[in-house]
């Protein structure tokens, strides 16, 4: 087995059409999918995320507890500059900051259900740089 890339991640949303918009208007992502009943009520979809990773949204009621096991979603984007320029614009209050250990640049934020997400920029500091696959070629 080879595993290519992270498929996606799956998250409850106590606000459905509000985790959605989120998705769309901060990160810029797409809804490609969207799962309904025979009725048509709207319970989840399929966002694509960027080089065929993906986060799946669905209605969640009951209480997953205070973050569970899980603890972040992280993407990788090419200017962190202009990432928290783009966030500020939107209310977002944040800073650059380069991880301790992995060099990585570093700014957080949390989506409407309180879920942790990161933005991560790679240069020569960060050890992930070398592993990246425009780095590293195809496969």
């Amino acid at each position: 087995m080879i595993v290519r890339r992270l498929s996606h991640a799956c998250l409850g949303a106590r606000d459905l059409p509000r985790s959605i918009a989120f998705y769309k208007e901060v990160l810029g992502c797409e809804v490609i999918f969207e799962y309904r009943r025979d009725d048509g009520f709207l319970y989840g979809v399929f966002i694509a995320t960027g080089g065929g990773s993906f986060i799946e949204l669905f209605n969640e009621d009951r209480d997953m507890g205070e973050g569970g096991l899980f603890r972040h979603l992280s993407f990788q984007v090419d200017d962190m500059e202009a990432t928290q320029a783009h966030l500020a614009a939107l209310g977002y209050e944040t800073e650059i900051k380069r991880g301790r250990k992995d060099g990585a640049l570093q700014v957080w934020i949390k989506d409407p259900d309180g879920t942790m997400v990161e933005f991560h920029h790679y240069d020569d500091q960060s050890v992930q740089t070398p592993y990246l696959p425009e780095r590293t070629g195809p496969g």
